[in-house]
């Protein structure tokens, strides 16, 4: 991943299809994210990633939103629109996937922070310590079920993923304020509820 000027037009048309495909795959995880987040995910400055995201939405793959929160201006986001999250799926990924378009409007003031918070530690994880196969809160199995359901999960963490540790092991990962990250080691499905903190 690179922002150097490409001569070549064919080339330039393959770079921007596959920066597209990441922000429809970041999105179809997050359902919704800022300029500033998503430039980051696919290495570009925020100019560019604006442009590139204008341009998605004028193929309908996204929806422009905006929410104010903590007393601040109008933040803009960029929501996946339901031909977004079929862009590129075949029918088999469309049936295995738990699919949710973003709704303007919808965004809670109250949780948005925390939400965005989550989306910076997932890319900070991925450039940093190689995260692989993200799965958000949403995600997670057995949330609908009662609580003394045997599969649901005693607390969900806001999101589980595999990084490389000393041990090589799986971890939950669970940003719990802006200071540290907490991990919960899983192995055999279980969650280990003793937290270690990694300081940003």
């Amino acid at each position: 991943m690179s922002s150097y000027l490409i001569a070549d037009p064919t080339e330039r048309m393959n770079r921007a299809a596959e920066k597209e495909s990441w922000v429809l795959d970041f999105l179809r995880d997050e359902i919704y994210s800022t300029t500033k987040i998503l430039a980051k995910y696919i290495v570009v400055d925020d100019r560019t990633a604006r442009r590139l995201l204008r341009r998605m939405e004028k193929k309908g793959l996204l929806i422009c939103d905006e929410i104010r929160f903590m007393g601040m201006k109008a933040v803009p986001l960029w929501g996946i629109s339901s031909e977004g999250m079929l862009e590129g799926l075949s029918v088999d990924e469309i049936g295995k996937t738990k699919l949710k378009h973003h709704t303007p409007g919808r965004v809670s003031p109250i949780t948005i922070a925390h939400t965005l918070d989550v989306q910076k530690y997932r890319i900070y994880l991925e450039f940093t310590h190689d995260l692989e196969d993200w799965i958000p809160t949403r995600l997670l199995p057995a949330q609908n079920e009662k609580k003394n359901h045997h599969l649901r999960w005693p607390v969900y963490p806001d999101g589980v993923g595999n990084v490389q540790t000393k041990n090589k092991g799986q971890l939950v990962v669970s940003p719990a304020n802006k200071r540290h990250i907490e991990f919960y080691c899983k192995s055999y499905g279980y969650v280990d509820d003793r937290p270690t903190k990694m300081i940003l």
